[in-house]
């Protein structure tokens, strides 16, 4: 395996799922759908969601696209791993590999079916339950070794895929990957990137005996991959659905400026804006020289935030 993921499932998946049911209010306020401005508390958890979850799409992507090579880059590829367990119970992955030409490699065609049962990441207090299907092609090269250059086109159908005992996901996300060594032994200039796209991702989850649904759409970024860093040259989707604190929302999202996301996944700089039909909410993220990072999150509205970066990281 050769993606350079640092952050599980379940940790990405957190941030992805935030949408749906964070912050305390009681939703009666609009959000994008309509003309009402948002309050100082719904512009700052918008500023937040907006950037985690356009960098957790491609994260959550890359960690299951790596728990499918996983079982492949293997002499003897296992059928089953064990996974730390939900609850007590024995948590397990299990993969089917759909060989369509038989030969025993990875080829273009080729199908990984994964199944988590009573996965739980502790770190982040959440659980992976149900099937993923990973479809690959585009095949040159060879994937697993990073002495040569490679490329795959990487499909991931998630099909109620189970998050945080609650929380639900499905829809389809496609990876476009490549691996270039510039010809030279040494890996200082080697070049690896990653397109994400999808055109939809719904996420629906249960709080407080209330379901809230959002759809994540037309979703695509690029990125390439530094010593230890992630740099997004572009992010943009559309967001809509409900949600505890904003009630009804409706934004569209793009990075004005390039993002820089460490391997831990923190945001270190960029921007992003999220444009509704009422007010535009940019979210700027900026790294002093020593290491400080601070976030300014600002609405056309005129409310104004400025927090330090585990501030923000934990609302």
């Amino acid at each position: 395996m050769k993606f350079m993921m640092k952050a599980s499932a379940g940790a990405v998946a957190l941030a992805l799922l935030a949408a749906c049911g964070g912050g305390d209010g009681d939703g009666g306020s609009s959000g994008g759908g309509g003309d009402a401005k948002l309050s100082q508390e719904q512009v700052v958890w918008l500023g937040h969601e907006s950037a985690f979850i356009g960098t957790g799409i491609p994260m959550i992507a890359r960690s299951l696209a790596d728990a499918a090579l996983s079982f492949l880059d293997e002499e003897s590829p296992a059928a089953q791993k064990n996974c730390d367990p939900l609850n007590g119970e024995t948590g397990t992955v299990s993969r089917t590999f759909a060989d369509v030409d038989e030969d025993g490699l990875l080829s273009d065609g080729d199908k990984v079916e994964l199944n988590f049962e009573a996965c739980y990441d502790s770190d982040e207090d959440i659980s992976l339950n149900g099937p993923v299907t990973v479809t690959f092609g585009g095949l040159t090269g060879d994937i697993f070794d990073s002495s040569v250059d490679s490329t795959a086109k990487i499909s991931l159908l998630i099909n109620s895929l189970g998050l945080d005992q609650t929380e639900t996901l499905n829809g389809t996300i496609e990876l476009d990957y490549s691996y270039d060594t510039k010809g030279t032994l040494g890996r200082d200039d080697d070049v690896e990137s990653l397109a994400v796209t999808s055109d939809k991702i719904a996420i629906t989850s249960q709080e407080d005996s209330k379901t809230y649904s959002v759809d994540i759409t037309n979703y695509s970024s690029a990125a390439t991959w530094g010593y230890d860093h992630l740099l997004y040259s572009l992010i943009k989707y559309g967001v809509a659905g409900t949600d505890a604190l904003l009630g009804s929302f409706n934004y569209q999202v793009s990075t004005s400026a390039p993002v820089t996301e460490q391997d831990d996944g923190t945001i270190t700089d960029g921007e992003f804006k999220a444009v509704g039909s009422g007010e535009t909410i940019t979210t700027l993220f900026i790294t002093a020289s020593g290491g400080e990072t601070t976030v300014k999150i600002s609405s056309t509205s005129g409310v104004t935030a400025t927090m330090d970066y585990a501030e923000f990281d934990n609302l």
